[in-house]
This record gives structure tokens, sequence and C-alpha cells, in this order.
């Protein structure tokens, strides 16, 4: 910053009458020299002579209040970001739909402290023997818990199968069900944790937004947790121990977080047992992998809820699901792509109705909607909603963008199509049917009864009168 009172030049309005120093225009009589010689030895104009330090130091104070003003304000401006960058988050996700997730994990635990988790299922077990059923599901939803997906059956490993349909179904197939069923999963975690870049792909193309994979964490280090926003938002990295999921070490990856610069830790639970509340399966669910004692779970619970207290979990720890996890790190916006009959969009004409699909996509926090209009105006959320391929009968530029979970607003897009009817040359039919049923190539002629010829023997009294008639003529 400049100051004025330190340069050697005077600032407007403080010299002698804004002319230059001598100049004999500026000062006929001679004497402007003079004056400029008594402005400047006395620093500043011939009247400030006396106050020219004094606002020099008036300039100086404001100068240095200003400075102070600004890293106030600065540093109340980034605190947010501070606190959200220190910001221990742990989600707790629960896979393949196991019951005991719903009696125990849920009912027993979450539901009693007011934590909501990430419920990863496979929709074709749902229902299933020691499975969760739709019911139950829709329950842990309306309370506040993400339902997420896992393929149809969690059968089909997405990196070492060969069939690319197969996982494409697998993936898809499962996230429609769910689509179906009520709910709007966003986050996918890949069966075995297996994946590649193929399987990544596949996943965002079928609508989710980020994935989990099952390693990476460990209380023990290096690597304490993931980042945010994470790494790769499909292939985030989680805590997945294969046998049980102590207490002690879910509290160390915890704490081993927080002295590490904070982060995002998902813990990866499968089956919640207990020897007092289910005994007659606690020999079976321990068995498993990923398992955890209700026990060990309500107090995890109990001491994250502590954060900042004795005895509780560091300061800024929080619990919130893998979908909200995700939003607070989204700042990427969507990306929609336009096919015209199943094809790129040509820019040559087009001789009949054409079939428009548009395909968004979104990496952290998933796709929330998007809206299209074909009258010129740009698409607001008030706009048609896209929920399928539209058809387009005549020409038409069509204006698209999505909008995600985080807020972020894709630009807009925006898609000529030239569509020109060609001639009707298909002739028109015609069909005919009987009494309102098809007609039968047999006549229907009403049978009409024939009259009895009377007896021989009957009686002259039975027999009918004749009547002469004479005709008028």
């Amino acid at each position: 910053m400049s100051h004025d009172s330190d340069c050697g030049v005077a600032p407007a309005g403080d010299g002698p009458a804004g002319s230059p120093v001598g100049d004999p225009a500026g000062d006929p009589a001679g004497g402007g020299a003079q004056k400029a010689r008594r402005w400047t030895l006395r620093g500043g104009s011939g009247r400030a002579g006396r106050s020219g330090p004094k606002r020099r130091r008036l300039r100086r104070s404001l100068t240095s209040l200003a400075g102070i003003v600004a890293a106030v304000v600065g540093a109340i401006y980034l605190l947010p970001m501070a606190q959200a960058a220190s910001q221990t988050v742990v989600s707790l996700t629960f896979d393949n739909g196991s019951i005991s997730e719903y009696t125990l994990g849920y009912q027993q635990a979450l539901a009693p402290h007011g934590v909501a988790g990430t419920f990863f299922v496979n929709s074709g077990t749902v229902g299933g023997k020691n499975f969760m059923s739709w019911a139950q599901l829709s329950t842990l939803a309306a309370a506040g818990n993400e339902i997420g997906g896992k393929t149809v059956d969690g059968a089909v490993n997405l990196k070492t199968n060969t069939d690319y349909q197969t996982k494409v179904n697998e993936v898809c197939n499962d996230r429609q069900s769910l689509l179906q069923h009520g709910f709007s999963p966003v986050s996918f975690a890949y069966p075995f944790g297996a994946f590649d870049s193929t399987a990544e792909g596949i996943v965002k193309n079928c609508g989710y937004g980020n994935a989990r994979t099952a390693g990476g964490l460990s209380p023990t280090g290096t690597l304490y947790a993931e980042t945010l926003p994470p790494k790769d938002f499909f292939a985030t990295r989680a805590y997945a121990p294969t046998g049980q999921v102590t207490l002690a070490n879910v509290e160390a990856l915890v704490a081993g977080a927080a002295s590490h610069g904070a982060g995002w830790d998902e813990i990866v639970l499968s089956k919640v047992c207990s020897q007092t509340q289910d005994p007659n399966n606690y020999t079976t669910c321990t068995a498993s992998s990923g398992w955890i004692d209700l026990a060990d779970l309500n107090s995890f619970l109990g001491w994250l809820q502590a954060a900042g207290q004795q005895g509780g979990a560091p300061a800024g720890t929080v619990i919130k699901t893998v979908a909200a996890t995700a939003a607070s790190a989204d700042a990427i916006v969507p990306a929609t792509t336009i096919s015209c009959n199943g094809s790129p969009c040509a820019s040559t004409m087009y001789n009949s109705t054409v079939s428009v699909t548009l395909s968004p996509t979104d990496t952290g926090s998933g796709v929330a909607s998007t809206h299209y209009t074909t009258d010129g105006t740009d698409p607001t959320l008030s706009s048609p909603a896209y929920t399928g391929p539209f058809p387009l009968v005549a020409s038409a530029a069509v204006k698209f963008r999505s909008w995600d979970y985080a807020g972020n607003v894709e630009a807009i897009n925006t898609q000529q199509i030239q569509v020109q009817q060609g001639p009707d040359t298909t002739p028109p039919v015609t069909t005919i049917s009987c009494s309102g049923a098809a007609c039968n190539s047999r006549s229907r002629c009403s049978k009409v009864p024939t009259p009895r010829r009377p007896s021989r023997r009957f009686r002259a009294a039975e027999r009918p009168a004749i009547t002469a008639v004479t005709p008028r003529l």
C-alpha cells in the first residue's frame, strides 16, 4: 500500500495551486517557487506545517487498524474451514443386510443413541432368511439411516469377473431395485472390497456418487483416516478387519486419526452379536467376518458422543452417514450427456420422432435431479424433471442440467435437434366387427319357427270362420 505522506509528491490540494512549481503561468508574481519551497520544508501545505506530522501519524494508525480488522475478519472467515479440516468424521457402515444389523445394531444401539448409520444391502437377498425385509429397510430410512447398494446378490467380484455386462447388471439392477422401493441410493460398497477402474466407471454410470472399498485404514497406522475430500470418491478407504471389530481397535483408530490431522473413518460391520440378547445365534455370529459385540457397539457410540469430554473421543469427532460426509466434501458439479435414438445426437435432420435420453453422473454426493426444457428457456428446478427418454416430434433446442445433493449446479447444456417429419405413406387401416365381436364367416340370421299345420280331424267348431269380403269398386 502506498502512503502519500511518505512520498516527495504533494497530494492534490495540499500543494501550491496544483500547477508546476515555479511555473510563471501558475504564479505571475514569481512567488510559486518560493511557496513551493516553504511547502516542502514544512512537510505539507503552507497551513499544515504544524499538522503534517500529526496527519502522517493518523494515517499510519488508521493503516494499522485496518490491518488488524482485516486479520480479524479473515480469521473469522477461515474459522469454519479450519474447524472442518480438524474434524474427525466417523461413519458406521453395515454390510449385506443381515437381520442382526436391524434387531441388535439398529434397535439396541443406533436408535437409543439417536445415531444414523449407512446400510449397504444386496437387493436380491432382502426378505430372505436371516436378512432384513423391505419394511425394515424403510424403517431404517425413515429414522435417518442411509440405504446404499452392494450389487444384486453380492456374489460377483467386480474386479475379477470378465463379463462386463454381468457386472453392469449387478450394479445397475441393484440400484434400480432400491429406487423402486422408494430409496435414494448414492453410496455403494464393493463386494469383497474388490474394484478397478472399470468397476469405478460402472458404479458411477449406474448413478452412484461414491463407493467404499474394504481396507486401507488401520488403528496402528500408518493411515488412520481417509482424507476429506477423499483421494478417490469411488474408492474410499475404510477399516474392515476380517475377524472381530473390537472396542479397543475402533477407539484407537479414531484417536489416531485425530492426532494425525483428522479425516474420515469408515468402519465396516457385517454382524452385531450378543450373548444375552441373541444367545441362540451367538456362536454362528461370532464366527463371521467383521462382527462386533453389541456391548462394544454401545460403548463406542457413547464414547463418540462424549467427544471433547473427559473419557470421551477427541474433541471435534462427529458421526455422519457416508452420504452426509460425501456431500459436505463435494465441490464437483454434475455432468450430463445427451443422446438421440440411443446414439450421439446428429447435426443433420431427423425424418421422424427422436427419442431423447439424458445421462447424468456426479462424483461425491450423487445426482439429486436433472431438469430440461424444449421451449428455449433455461432449465430450473421448476422445469420438467427428467425421469426417462422423452419423444421430440419437431425441431427444438433441448436445454438441460443437473443438481447434486451437495447443491452443486451444472452449467446449462444446449443441444439443437432438427426434426422434420417425412410424408405419410402408410395407408389407413379399417376394421369391422359384428354385434361388438369379430365377424364370423357363417350367417347369423334369426331362426323363424315354421307354423304348425292343423290336424285333419279337428272339430268344425275349431275351424276358423271364413268371412266373405266384397271389394269396393
